[in-house]
């Protein structure tokens, strides 16, 4: 497993330590397209979104560079969901992640 799936697996560990009720996953999926019946916990996606600068250097590993990782949240609401219900779902994603 290279350094950055390694790295990936962490972070989704450790959300899911943080976050039970929450799937979390290392795939993207629209939830409006989704075919699961309760998503009403909410979802974290977490997506390597890039890399740069990484540098190899003779008999050494590749190293300076930067991963860029997106975690997505998504939670599916009622209809009737007010802004303020809306707001408050995603602060408490928020309080997960941080």
């Amino acid at each position: 497993m290279s350094n950055r799936i390694a790295r990936l697996e962490t972070i989704k560990s450790a959300l899911q330590a943080a976050a039970p009720s929450k799937l979390v996953t290392r795939s993207f999926e629209d939830l409006r397209e989704s075919d699961c019946d309760d998503l009403s916990a909410g979802v974290f996606s977490i997506i390597s979104a890039g890399e740069d600068g990484f540098r190899s250097f003779p008999h050494r590993r590749v190293c300076e560079g930067r991963q860029e990782i997106l975690i997505i949240g998504q939670k599916v609401l009622g209809e009737t969901a007010a802004g303020e219900d809306i707001e408050n779902a995603e602060f408490s994603m928020i309080n997960d992640v941080e």
